[in-house]
């Protein structure tokens, strides 16, 4: 929830319905509802109860009543969720060599994208310890643009493309909405405030906070970004079963990304490690800015874009010797230390 508890009164007190109990706060206008069909007293006495060879019913929702008896609606909601994944997963070709390992992967993969956006999150959590008491608790329900390109290539491995092509919508609403730097990451919604909060009153997941919302990554350079979105998307402007190379959009978007790889070239990053108040040159940004001019050029040659095409070798050029001087720096590094 919005408030994630915050602005909700310790002892709330819940109503008691027929066939549900609500929790009401008018003061950030929430409800939230749980709807049954296991004896409500139950609930408000804490008993504990077993259950023998029959199935019984819990939905937990923001207010949304049941119009219909709630065994009924549950069970066709089950029987829908079952269809739509398993026709999706009819549509994937994967062999039969770790077919189970496989199609296991690619439905956590496909359920990470939200399709009202096409954006890709990295994870469905919040913070959950690297290891106990680490303090490293980080909050991860948004969509970086280095991952999503990586999840976008599995899916493509396995014939699914409508992915990419809803990311590219995500990807291109930020670019027009934001036609400053690419972050990093932003949210579902393409936003891209990501205020970082520690929520004191949570204890976290086995006690080991903190409880963290938003990510300050959001606001680090990390120039990586540009070659990672152009060649997650490269395959639209290059396959001819996509229609994208035939938006005039594209033309712009591609030549937006040059201009961002130009413009920061010789510029120190965060790195892949997303380092907090610290930047240097990074070989892995300056190999993957040199891969998004590569991309580019690949577009320019196929579509006849001969100004894009001299524009992505002049950059292509300045990246090796840029490449040359920061694998030298990090050489020199080595050996002093």
């Amino acid at each position: 929830m919005s408030s994630y508890w915050r602005l909700w009164p310790i002892g709330t007190k819940p109503t008691r319905g027929s066939n549900h109990i609500l929790y009401s706060n008018d003061q950030i206008g929430e409800r939230i509802r749980l709807t049954t069909d296991l004896p409500i007293s139950h609930f408000f006495q804490e008993e504990s109860w077993t259950i023998i060879s029959e199935n019984k019913y819990l939905v937990l929702t923001y207010d949304a009543a049941f119009e219909s008896a709630i065994a009924g609606t549950c069970e066709d909601f089950l029987h829908k969720t079952i269809s739509y994944w398993q026709r999706w997963i009819k549509r994937c070709s994967i062999p039969n060599i770790y077919q189970t390992e496989v199609i296991r992967s690619a439905l956590v993969l496909k359920l990470h994208q939200y399709e009202d956006t096409g954006a890709i999150i990295a994870a469905s959590t919040t913070s959950l310890p690297e290891y106990p008491g680490s303090g490293r608790n980080w909050d991860y329900r948004y969509c970086w643009v280095r991952d999503s390109y990586y999840v976008l290539t599995a899916l493509t491995h396995i014939g699914q493309f409508e992915e990419m092509e809803s990311f590219a919508n995500y990807i291109a609403g930020i670019t027009h909405r934001n036609p400053g730097r690419l972050q990093p990451l932003y949210g579902i919604l393409g936003n891209s405030e990501l205020t970082e909060h520690i929520l004191p009153y949570l204890k976290g997941y086995q006690e080991s906070g903190p409880v963290r919302i938003g990510n300050q990554a959001f606001e680090h350079i990390q120039n990586d970004v540009y070659g990672q979105a152009m060649i997650a998307l490269l395959p639209l402007f290059t396959d001819q079963r996509f229609k994208i190379h035939e938006n005039k959009n594209v033309l712009g978007w591609v030549n937006f990304i040059l201009e961002k790889i130009e413009a920061t070239i010789e510029e120190k990053d965060a790195g892949i490690w997303e380092f907090r108040n610290f930047a240097n040159h990074h070989c892995y940004s300056n190999l993957f800015q040199w891969v998004g001019c590569k991309a580019a050029l690949l577009i320019a040659r196929q579509n006849g874009y001969q100004d894009m095409e001299d524009r992505a070798n002049v950059l292509l050029k300045r990246q090796k010797l840029t490449l040359k001087l920061v694998m030298t720096r990090s050489e020199k590094s080595i050996k002093t230390h």
